[in-house]
C-alpha cells in the first residue's frame, strides 16, 4: 500500500477504522468513568501523549520506515524496541540492568544480528 498511497492517508484510514471499529463496543460496556478523573491533568496529558506520540507519530514513523527500507528489514527491527524501553527505563526512572535483563538483550542483539546477516 506504500507504493500506491502516501503514509498520511495509510494512518487516516487505519485510525478511522480503528476508531469505527470500536464504537459498537460501547454499546455492550458503556463508558462510566467518573468524568472527574478525566479533568485532572495528568490524565488528560498522558491520555494526549498516548493518541499523538505513543500511537499517530510511531505509526507514520512505521510507515515511513517500510517504504524507506523495506518489509523486511523494518520487521526484523521492530524487534529493538525491548532495548528501547530497557535504556529508556534505565535513564529515565532509574532502574539497574539484572541479569535476566543483560541475557534478554544480547539474545535480541544476536537474533537481530543474525536475521540480518541471512538477508
Amino acid at each position: 500500500m506504500s507504493g500506491r498511497y502516501p503514509v498520511s492517508f495509510i494512518t487516516r484510514k487505519v485510525f478511522f477504522y480503528g476508531v469505527l471499529t470500536i464504537l459498537p463496543l460501547f454499546a455492550v460496556f458503556p463508558f462510566r468513568q467518573n468524568t472527574a478523573i478525566l479533568c485532572r491533568p495528568e490524565v488528560w496529558s498522558n491520555l494526549l501523549f498516548l493518541a499523538l506520540i505513543a500511537s499517530l507519530v510511531c505509526f507514520v514513523a512505521w510507515n515511513v520506515a517500510l517504504k524507506k527500507i523495506g518489509v523486511l528489514h523494518t520487521s526484523n527491527y521492530i524487534y529493538l524496541s525491548p532495548l528501547v524501553t530497557l535504556g529508556a527505563s534505565m535513564l529515565i526512572l532509574g532502574e539497574g540492568l539484572t541479569l535476566c535483563s543483560a541475557v534478554g538483550a544480547v539474545c535480541i542483539l544476536c537474533g537481530v544480528y543474525w536475521a540480518e546477516k541471512r538477508k
